[in-house]
C-alpha cells in the first residue's frame, strides 16, 4: 500500500491552489486535481495525475459495545496508481441511514476527469 504525500504549504503552487479550492466529502477533501486528507495535525495529498483507477467499495462491520452491537456501513475509495499500488481512503461511516458523499464525489470526478476509470 502506498502512502499519500505530505502537504507542505508553498512547496508546489499548483497543489497550494488546489488545497485552497478543496471541498469536503465525508472524511476526505477533494480539490480539482488532488485528494486531501488529515491525519492528526498534518495534511496529506494524492494528485489525480498519478492515478489509474478509482473504485468505490461498500462494506459493513458490526461493532461490539457495552450498549449493543450496531452495524456501521462504510464507503471506501480504493485509488490505484500507475504503478499498481493502492491507497485506501474512508469516505464515510454511518450507523443508520445512507450518506451520499461518495456518490457526489465520484460524479464530480467524472465531470472533471473523464479519462480516469471509475468503478462503482
Amino acid at each position: 500500500m502506498k502512502d499519500m504525500m505530505l502537504y507542505q504549504k508553498g512547496k508546489d503552487p499548483e497543489i497550494d491552489s488546489d488545497f485552497r479550492k478543496k471541498n469536503k466529502y465525508g472524511y476526505i477533501y477533494y480539490g480539482e486535481n488532488s485528494f486531501f486528507t488529515r491525519k492528526g495535525l498534518k495534511w496529506y495529498y494524492c494528485p489525480l495525475k498519478d492515478l489509474n483507477k478509482i473504485e468505490l467499495i461498500r462494506g459493513s462491520r458490526q461493532l461490539r459495545q457495552c450498549c449493543g452491537a450496531p452495524i456501521y456501513r462504510e464507503k471506501i475509495l480504493l485509488l490505484t496508481t500507475d504503478d499498481d499500488e493502492h491507497i485506501y481512503l474512508t469516505v464515510e461511516e454511518t450507523e443508520n441511514g445512507d450518506l451520499k458523499h461518495a456518490e457526489k464525489l465520484l460524479k464530480k470526478i467524472r465531470e472533471l476527469h473523464p479519462h480516469l476509470q471509475i468503478v462503482n
